[in-house]
């Protein structure tokens, strides 16, 4: 039999090649038949090992598993090798049930009030120093890991809550359970904590379904153990209680990784110092909608997947989250490891020098990202869900500044045993104010309990991301914004304790993403040092209202700055009124118009400043949060503010104020009236030495009013785009 070997596979030509030899020993001389079995042997156990290392993986010589697929290599400053290898050809599609799996190359949709903006993280991997894998491929980590299914194992007892259980895991974690969760999310400040003995120490989000063997878990967060010397970002997962299934990053296949910039496995730098710069990571895990699969996504970047079809219990949902730390107590030499857990620090002290783990949020089968102190869930008539939190457990005391957060509190509380002590009312109120407590007219058709604070789950754009504002030299002039665009009044430079106003309601077209609003701009300083305060109406085009709204910063929205409840500081003290929330009815042009009243003041005893808004007083920025405005205010502006993004060449037609020029007057255009401030001694005063700032008014414009008894006043806004405005 003649066989052309070029048209047999290499896999083919190998047997054949292996075949030929065999059957040539029969003509051999006799004396050399033993050697020729000897020959046959070697070359068949060559082929067997040369067959299995080219169809999986080859050994380097300096030991290294490579993967065959890799496009390109890398190596970091920390010694770690990177390949980056085809999508398509990565170690998920090694596992059986994968084997037809089409790669979902991001997630249908996002949870709701989850910050979906993809920014380059800024602590992760530094091997991008040195080029990042091509778009199509995915990095992989080439140094060796343990498996989680062999060496450090977790337990898992029938209530998981109780550490005791453990054997040689040792825990310090909350939980939510008897649920139904669809995702989690923290932010975790990085650390180095010193580990022994083989052990490993780690901080996670852990979700779980099921008990015992049947127990099906995703992990994700950062780990360090003593082959290292790093923190590296870490996965795992397993479908059978660790019994057969489970293993660490992309050790054995099932997740998918999507990402070309971060891998499983690779070096977190830099890290949390003790007492110094505390550096952090964001990680989310959560349900996609449509495809089922549970997608990982770590500082705004999504990193990949775990497969749906992995999974019996949490193809459907999960009954248990856990967020926390986490070490192996190996017990050698009969005594309690040495292995650390987060920064080898007791929490009791406190900020810079213990680990913490902070915005901790569970998913909603909505897909709401929800707050894991939610007393009671109202839903409002105009669709808000709002969520009744614990006054104790609210977003502010997350903030660095304010984990020891003790301020004065009312008679009332004196006999309550609390760590965190709320200011529930001002100390006093500026000479002149309104103080007495009325009853909202205009806003927000419900109210929490007394004792929480309301939140509104609706997501909203981070002020420090998608709307920075100007921030010159000399914030009055409005002519230095880039996109922004200003109509409005600024007080002399000088001392100031506060500011006040009433503001006619509006909903103003907004496109591309653009925003609206009409405000009260409290700051101080300039530069990278500036802080500032602001409080107003609102509106943007994901939404049909107008929304009441605060923003802060303390550093000119380089590092800090949200709207909002969105990160940390302001301490919500209402229990009426939320932040976010909608404001109903609106004024109607021609008819009748109807107003918000807002007052921002400087506490004299406690230097926090106070929200007030239709005679109630909504909660604080705390003074420790500032630098400059611990002290006083030098700038006080009222007025309106859109951005103009510029798109197709041309001016927005996003509207300010009514969307009509100020020249149309009472009933048509926007106004602010009854213009104050508050000078040091707590008296009120009307703001009659201002000047105006207007950035195009060809576009949106500015005067002053003339109506008897609307104090110091003007109308304001524009409806953007003409032929005037280009």
């Amino acid at each position: 039999m003649i066989v052309n070997s070029q048209s047999l596979s290499s896999k083919h030509q190998k047997h054949f090649v292996f075949l030929l030899l065999f059957k040539s020993m029969k003509s051999w001389n006799p004396k050399m038949t033993k050697i020729g079995h000897y020959i046959c042997i070697f070359v068949a156990m060559c082929h067997i090992f040369s067959y299995h290392l080219v169809h999986g993986r080859s050994i380097s010589s300096l030991g290294n598993i490579e993967l065959t697929e890799t496009i390109k290599t890398i190596q970091n400053k920390f010694g770690d090798i990177i390949d980056c290898v085809d999508i398509y050809k990565q170690p998920a599609f090694n596992h059986p049930f994968l084997k037809n799996h089409t790669i979902q190359m991001k997630p249908s949709s996002y949870p709701k009030g989850m910050e979906t903006k993809t920014l380059e993280a800024e602590i992760l991997q530094d091997w991008h120093a040195n080029g990042e894998c091509p778009k199509g491929t995915i990095p992989i980590v080439r140094s060796p890991q343990h498996r989680l299914g062999q060496k450090t194992t977790p337990f898992f007892p029938s209530n998981q809550l109780d550490a005791n259980d453990a054997k040689t895991h040792e825990f310090a974690q909350v939980s939510v359970t008897e649920g139904n969760y669809f995702g989690a999310s923290a932010r975790f400040n990085l650390w180095k904590p010193a580990t022994f003995n083989g052990e490993f120490s780690l901080a996670q989000i852990w979700i779980v379904a099921g008990q015992g063997q049947e127990t099906d878990s995703l992990k994700a967060g950062w780990r360090t153990y003593p082959e290292t010397n790093y923190t590296r970002l870490f996965i795992s997962w397993t479908s059978d209680g660790y019994q057969r299934t489970g293993c660490y990053n992309l050790e054995c296949p099932g997740f998918v990784q999507t990402s070309n910039k971060f891998g499983p496995d690779a070096v977190l730098a830099p890290l949390s110092w003790y007492a110094g710069d505390q550096f952090e990571m964001s990680t989310y895990i959560y349900k996609d909608k449509k495809s089922g699969n549970w997608w990982l996504r770590v500082n705004e970047i999504d990193v990949g997947y775990w497969p749906s079809s992995l999974f019996k219990k949490l193809s459907d949902r999960a009954d248990i989250v856990s967020w926390g730390g986490e070490i192996v107590n190996s017990g050698l030499q009969g005594r309690h490891t040495s292995t650390q857990m987060g920064s080898g620090h007791f929490p009791s002290e406190g900020f810079r020098k213990a680990s913490y783990i902070r915005n901790i949020r569970s998913i909603s089968s909505h897909g709401t990202i929800e707050h894991t102190e939610t007393i009671k869930t109202i839903q409002s008539k105009f669709g808000d869900i709002i969520d009744c939190i614990d006054i104790y457990k609210q977003p502010a005391f997350n903030h660095p500044f304010l984990k020891n957060h003790t301020i004065q509190f009312s008679s009332q509380l004196k006999n309550l045993k609390m760590v965190l002590y709320c200011q529930m009312k001002p100390s006093s109120y500026p000479t002149g104010m309104e103080a007495k407590t009325l009853e909202p007219e205009l806003l927000q058709d419900w109210q929490c309990l007394q004792g929480t604070v309301p939140i509104v789950r609706s997501p909203q754009h981070r002020l420090g991301q998608k709307t920075t504002p100007i921030s010159p030299t000399n914030q009055l002039d409005a002519n230095d914004a880039k996109n922004h665009e200003f109509a409005q009044v600024t007080g002399a430079l000088g001392n100031y304790f506060g500011a006040s106003a009433r503001f006619n309601i509006w909903k103003p077209a907004t496109f591309n993403g653009e925003f609206s609003l009409a405000q009260i701009w409290i700051s101080a300083g300039y530069g990278q040092e500036k802080n500032s305060l602001r409080a107003g109406w609102r509106t943007y085009p994901e939404t049909n209202y107008t929304h009441l709204f605060i923003s802060w910063t303390s550093d000119d929205y380089q590092r800090t700055g949200c709207y909002n409840l969105e990160c940390p500081g302001f301490v919500q003290t209402s229990h009426k009124l939320t932040l976010g929330g909608k404001i109903v009815p609106i004024s109607r042009y021609g008819g009748d118009q109807f107003e918000i009243s807002i007052y921002i003041h400087k506490d004299n005893k406690s230097g926090n400043w106070w929200l007030r808004v239709n005679e109630v007083d909504i909660g604080y920025w705390p003074s420790s949060l500032f630098a400059k405005l611990s002290d006083r205010a030098d700038v006080v502006s009222w007025g309106g503010e859109i951005v103009n993004s510029g798109l197709q060449g041309r001016h927005t037609s996003t509207q300010m104020g009514s969307g009509h020029f100020p020249t149309e007057g009472y009933r048509k255009a926007s106004y602010i009236r009854n213009i104050r401030y508050v000078d040091e001694s707590g008296a009120i005063h009307d703001a009659r030495s201002v000047f105006q700032s207007v950035t195009k008014p060809e576009c949106y414009d500015l005067r002053k009013g003339d109506i008897p008894n609307y104090g110091i006043h003007f109308f304001y806004g524009g409806p953007g785009y003409s032929d005037k405005c280009l």
